[in-house]
C-alpha cells in the first residue's frame, strides 16, 4: 500500500476511534437525562436521507447498528454488574 495512503487511513481510524469514545460519553449524559436508544432512531433515518456517499444505505445501517451495540456494551461495562 502507498505509504501516504496508509498514513491517511491510520489518521482516519484514529479520528473515528476518538469520535466513538466521545459518542459513548455523550450517550452516558443522554441516558442520565432520561433519553433512550429509540429516541435516536429518527436521527439515523435523517442521516440516511441526507447520505450521498459511496457506502450503500444498508451498509450505513449495519455500521450504525454495530456502533450502537459496541456503545451499549461499553456503557454496560462502565456501569458494572
Amino acid at each position: 500500500m502507498n505509504p501516504a495512503l496508509r498514513h491517511q487511513l491510520i489518521q482516519i481510524d484514529r479520528a473515528l476511534l476518538a469520535l466513538l469514545d466521545e459518542r459513548v460519553r455523550l450517550l452516558d449524559e443522554d441516558e442520565a437525562a432520561g433519553a433512550s436508544a429509540a429516541a435516536r432512531s429518527p436521527a439515523l433515518e435523517d442521516l440516511l436521507r441526507r447520505h450521498d456517499g459511496p457506502l450503500a444505505a444498508e451498509g450505513v445501517r449495519e455500521v450504525f447498528a454495530a456502533i450502537e451495540r459496541a456503545c451499549e456494551r461499553s456503557r454496560g461495562e462502565e456501569r458494572g454488574p
